[in-house]
């Protein structure tokens, strides 16, 4: 049964739009795994859901915890479910600060400014700066 579930959540999760749908086809075998004992494969599960999967409604997520799990195995995907938040909330800031820099060096590049002093404005690798000028280079022809 174990591995039955983590099969089909890893084979049916990437078309689903919301991760509440396939939650819902395999509550009843997590609820008897958790009831069972085995933390750590609902953790793995629940894991591959937050990482691959979308949810659009948070509070039918809360629903379907609160209605199948106890208390501790609910606190326990919870705490992984906003620690995987917030992970993903900085990676994005980091993300979006690596791309406002890199799209100051194109327009400091796209008005000639000489690689080295992109490179020392910005602080990114002289080699990464010369590959963005190649690319403008290209583009502007």
């Amino acid at each position: 049964m174990w591995y039955g579930t983590l099969a089909e959540v890893m084979r049916s999760v990437h078309g689903v739009e919301d991760i509440n749908l396939m939650l819902s086809h395999v509550i009843s075998r997590l609820s008897t795994i958790a009831k069972l004992g085995n933390l750590s494969y609902i953790s793995k599960v629940m894991t591959y859901f937050f990482e691959v999967g979308e949810m659009r409604d948070r509070k039918e997520f809360n629903k379907i915890m609160k209605h199948n799990f106890t208390k501790k195995v609910e606190s326990k995907i919870m705490t992984y479910a906003e620690q995987l938040r917030v992970e993903g909330r900085v990676e994005g800031r980091s993300e979006g600060k690596m791309e406002a820099t890199r799209n100051v060096a194109i327009r400091l590049l796209q008005r000639d400014s000489k690689p080295e002093v992109v490179a020392s404005i910005t602080e990114l690798p002289l080699a990464q700066v010369l590959k963005l000028k190649k690319e403008v280079l290209t583009r502007g022809k």
